[in-house]
């Protein structure tokens, strides 16, 4: 999971010399994971449905293929998707938060950061393994003097 603003664009949760099933899941701690709704129409039981003949003809064109790490990711992406689905929204109310954890956040003073620290709390403690925080806006490239007045 990536949070907050990444700069450098898909180089900045890719997976890098790793398999692509590595690749990172952009986050927005105010708005979720983007497209993470289930498909409308459709229920948990249908889209399970869905889903694991997807995966079966995925893992057939696969013995086919041979290895091919894109279509691996790609046949374990939307296992991921459904399994975001079904258990993102939960891990993304934060208004179940008392206030006092709130504050220990300091979401009050710096609410994006404060907000990606608790979700990142959030999502190590259901099962999450790897959470990459991004925060922008405190290096000072230009207007020097601006910048660092107070310091």
């Amino acid at each position: 999971m990536i949070a907050g603003d990444n700069f450098g664009g898909p180089a900045g949760y890719g997976p890098g010399f790793l398999p692509a099933r590595y690749q990172g899941t952009v986050v927005n701690a105010a708005k979720g994971i983007a497209d993470i709704q289930m498909p409308a129409g459709y229920t948990e039981k249908s889209r399970r449905a869905q889903l694991d003949l997807i995966a079966k003809l995925g893992q057939r064109h696969l013995e086919r293929l041979g290895s091919d790490s894109e279509l691996e990711a790609r046949i374990l992406s939307y296992e991921m998707a459904f399994r975001m689905q079904t258990a993102a929204p939960e891990a993304f109310n934060l208004g179940a938060e008392t206030e006092e954890t709130r504050k220990l956040y300091g979401i009050d003073e710096s609410p994006e950061y404060g907000t990606n620290c608790l979700l990142a709390r959030r999502l190590v403690e259901r099962g999450v393994r790897f959470i990459q925080l991004n925060q922008g806006g405190w290096d000072a490239h230009s207007d020097l003097k601006v910048r660092s007045r107070g310091c």
